[in-house]
């Protein structure tokens, strides 16, 4: 049986160890793991958090994560302790001491003490491009968008825990450092409420997640968030949009959308008392929310690549896999009185998204092992914003955020027709009318049998509500419902194709030759003499990996991808270097994966300089036609660090 006062000890025991390093007996910690926050679990719950006296180095900022509740119940006696500065970037061994003695057996105040470190990070690769009405129109079409049925409408409030600074509203006119959460809040805006009409029934709020910049792992930004997160942090979001929720608008469905991830060392059914401290505060959160009726969804995750990947869905998307709170535990664990009229105990604790692309396939970023029943499209989703609602604004990501965000807005839409049904009954609602995509889900509500993956359809969705005498739908919206792998994927004309050759400069390749590669378990065309790696994506590990400092998640290279036929076997790719990507960042060993009807794979290696931001260019191919999906992956360099990336080909 594991000791949590075991693990208190290592846990400090390691700190100390990564302190008393070096000839100044104090060290950086290792990336990630910096000792600048800690959670811990107070013995007394009914007691207010212990304080530390600070003094010129810096401080220790106390906060009590579920302090509103605090006092009730057993489970919500938690604290977190962030170190801020004022001369020492980290907290000097003295000020960590203060903390650790505060930390033990009775009489100790804190009975667990453990870090939480930066690995929180958003679910999509973002690839800012030139061809965005073509993107946009082919996502709207996967999405199967419709027309709104007629009758009146009660509004829904949808919480978007991601990048956005806290705001009461979607914050359009914003610079935020990462344009994660903005365009996750314009996908849920172009679904939920098409057209742009004048009153949308979402009502928006957004809470900050990602606080961190990358520049010191302990600087944060409460006006334009940040790049990275830590699972504390997340359990605050969480907590407080509820709260917010309860204040303003306790009459509105709640919806949280929760587009982040990341690998815990523990079980998604695992015991609560031998969580990660940092996991347990989101599991509390999650419960509360539950608790409270709120409808949550998490994204599966997207691969982290490399040469050993780590399968299965990330946290908090692994939590379809538990059961919510019954009405008995919502009471004895949260101190919440449930109403089982408006909340129904017999779903899963949150329910988790996948990503498909413009067939209803897998995209090619999607982590294996991490199927959940509920799929939506979320490759090469473009949102675009006009000048009225602030900056123009222009972006095209792939991840199962999208995904998350577009089974949010569709849960909003339902929910605003049918007001009284309980957070399962819309999700229920949302996968029965669903299409089929034939496969077994990987993971599922445990105790139950995974059921087929549906992808979400709008125009089947609200065609089911309105045909619910419940509902408030006086005429359902006329429609077609779009069958299942139906073609909707983005194109390149040849008019596009054309005028980016005319713009591009090219970089012709030299003679190559092709070889079975057993790495990539695949055909592989390089140069004649090459001993370059082939296969980027399986040395390292993308930048969404954890633990890490660096911006989680980063900016993926392709500013505009496209591979175009100009005449049989002569292909052009069309490559533009995301501007976005920081000063300093360079891309190299890129190369392109062609996947064929069959399941064959071939790689072909390209041979270019390292490139730079904003860097645009053209390379001629001659490959074997057939291929139905393509990706380009490259290496990613940023101040010593290096990582890899995948981005969808746009085809023609």
């Amino acid at each position: 049986m594991k000791n949590n006062n075991h693990r208190t000890q290592i846990a400090i025991a390691a700190a100390l160890a990564a302190l008393f390093i070096g000839k100044d007996a104090f060290a950086t910690p290792l990336p990630g793991c910096d000792n600048l926050t800690w959670m811990a679990v107070r013995q007394n719950p009914s007691q207010a958090c212990p304080t530390i006296p600070g003094n010129g180095s810096g401080t220790w900022f106390v906060q009590d994560p579920f302090e509103t509740i605090r006092g009730t119940t057993r489970a919500t006696n938690m604290c977190m302790y962030v170190w801020t500065p004022s001369k020492n970037l980290f907290p000097p061994a003295k000020e960590l001491k203060k903390l650790f003695d505060l930390a033990g057996n009775p009489p100790a105040p804190l009975v667990r003490l453990e870090q939480s470190c930066i690995k929180t990070a958003g679910m999509s690769d973002h690839v800012p491009a030139l061809m965005v009405p073509n993107v946009r129109g082919a996502f709207l079409k996967q999405t199967n968008v419709t027309n709104l049925p007629t009758g009146p409408q009660e509004p829904v409030h949808i919480a978007l825990i991601d990048s956005l600074p806290d705001h009461e509203g979607l914050l359009l006119s914003s610079s935020p450092h990462h344009s994660h959460g903005r365009a996750l809040g314009m996908t849920i805006r172009d679904v939920a409420c098409p057209g742009d009409p004048p009153f949308c029934n979402v009502h928006f709020r957004s809470r900050l997640a990602f606080r961190r910049l990358d520049e010191c792992p302990n600087c944060t930004n409460g006006d334009r968030g940040g790049y990275a997160g830590r699972p504390a942090d997340l359990a605050v979001a969480i907590h407080r949009a509820v709260e917010a929720w309860r204040a303003d608008a306790p009459d509105e469905r709640l919806i949280i959308n929760l587009s982040v991830g990341w690998r815990a060392a523990s079980s998604p059914l695992e015991s609560p008392q031998f969580m990660e401290t940092d996991t347990l505060a989101v599991f509390h959160a999650l419960g509360t929310a539950n608790c409270r009726g709120a409808l949550i969804f998490a994204a599966a995750g997207n691969t982290t690549e490399g040469p050993n990947p780590i399968n299965g869905p990330l946290f908090p998307g692994a939590y379809q896999q538990r059961p919510a709170p019954t009405h008995a535990e919502c009471l004895s664990e949260y101190g919440i009185h449930t109403n089982p009229a408006l909340r129904s105990e017999n779903g899963p604790l949150i329910y988790a998204v996948g990503g498909l692309d413009g067939v209803d396939r897998e995209m090619g970023n999607a982590r294996p092992g991490a199927r959940p029943q509920l799929g939506a499209p979320g490759e090469l989703a473009a949102q675009s914003q006009p000048a009225s609602y602030g900056p123009a604004y222009e972006n095209v990501m792939s991840g199962t955020s999208v995904a998350t965000a577009v089974a949010s807005a569709a849960a909003a839409l339902a929910w605003s027709y049918k007001k009284d049904a309980t957070a399962v009954e819309i999700a229920d609602r949302l996968y029965s009318s669903g299409e089929s995509l034939l496969e077994s889900a990987d993971f599922c509500l445990t105790g139950t049998t995974c059921g087929e993956v549906k992808r979400i359809s709008m125009c089947g969705l609200l065609q089911a509500v309105c045909s619910d005498p419940a509902s408030t739908c006086t005429t359902p919206p006329s429609c077609t419902v779009r069958p299942a792998f139906a073609n909707h994927r983005p194109c390149i004309t040849p008019a596009q194709a054309s005028q980016l050759q005319s713009l591009l400069v090219e970089v012709n390749q030299p003679e190559t030759q092709t070889h079975f590669v057993p790495e990539c378990n695949a055909d592989v065309t390089m140069p004649v003499g090459s001993t370059d790696i082939p296969c980027p994506q399986l040395q390292y590990e993308t930048a969404m990996s954890e633990p890490a400092i660096h911006p989680q998640p980063g900016e993926t290279p392709c500013r505009i991808c496209a591979l175009a036929r100009i005449n049989n076997n002569e292909y052009k790719l069309f490559i533009s270097i995301n501007p976005q990507l920081k000063t300093g960042t360079t891309a190299t060993n890129g190369s392109i994966e062609l996947i064929y009807p069959n399941g064959d794979r071939k790689y072909r290696s390209l041979q270019h300089n390292a490139l730079d931001p904003s860097q645009e260019l053209q390379i001629p191919l001659t490959l074997d036609q057939g291929f139905y999906k393509a990706s380009i992956s490259f290496l990613v360099h940023y101040e010593g660090s290096t990582s890899s990336s995948r981005d969808p080909l746009i085809l023609d």
